[in-house]
């Protein structure tokens, strides 16, 4: 049997119809796709933000002295909470004149912190305004500091001791002191302090004359 026209194409028909393909993808308006093909969008590059810019710390020098400092009653039991430093008042300068900023209550920024109050201090001809700060508070037992000042340390300040604010049993109150920044007294308000394993008893920090000259011991743990 003769195979029948329809059953087999010459090569010359695969090869007409194969330019036609070719032909209608060249018209303009016509897309012949080849495969699946995924769109990625750009890759976005975030820059860092710019590093913030160091704190600038105001120095104010004035002609004119600021006037004596002024007494203040310092009122334990209003006292916030037993961590609650008293910052005491201060003189700074304001609209061409010294205004006095009275003392408060202040809760430290963090553990084991002392404020070191802010100061008037002769600079050439002015008077220049140091700004108070937290400090870290001297680790008593981890070294012994010996400090000599010709100066006699101010009378110790009075504290009123309020029991009921003791954080417990094993709390033990330590009282206030004067120490010494190397330029002026500053005085480290009492407070409640709970003992380091295997010590019971403080020892105050003081101040012994020796030979003309004042000599601070500090204070420690036994």
């Amino acid at each position: 049997m003769s195979p029948s026209p329809s059953s087999f194409t010459s090569p010359a028909v695969y090869a007409r119809a194969a330019g036609v393909a070719l032909v209608l993808g060249l018209l303009p308006g016509c897309v012949v796709e080849t495969g699946h093909r995924h769109a990625h969008p750009p890759a976005v590059v975030v820059a860092p933000p710019p590093p913030p810019a160091p704190a600038v710390t105001e120095v104010i020098i004035v002609r004119q002295a600021p006037p004596p400092l002024r007494v203040e009653v310092v009122v334990e039991r209003e006292r916030p909470s037993a961590r609650h430093t008293w910052v005491a008042g201060h003189w700074v300068w304001r609209e061409g004149r010294h205004v006095w900023i009275a003392g408060r209550w202040e809760l430290p920024p963090r553990e084991n912190v002392v404020w070191v109050a802010p100061r008037w201090e002769v600079r050439g001809n002015g008077w220049a305004f140091v700004a108070g700060v937290w400090q870290d508070a001297p680790r008593a037992a981890v070294k012994t500091e010996v400090v000599v000042i010709k100066e006699a340390p101010p009378p110790r300040r009075t504290e009123v001791i309020v029991e009921r604010e003791r954080p417990s049993k094993s709390h033990v109150w330590i009282a206030g002191y004067w120490r010494h920044d190397g330029r002026v007294y500053v005085w480290v308000p009492g407070h409640w302090d709970a003992p380091p394993r295997g010590k019971k008893v403080w020892v105050e920090p003081r101040w012994e004359l020796r030979a003309g000259a004042h000599i601070f011991i500090e204070g420690a743990w036994r």
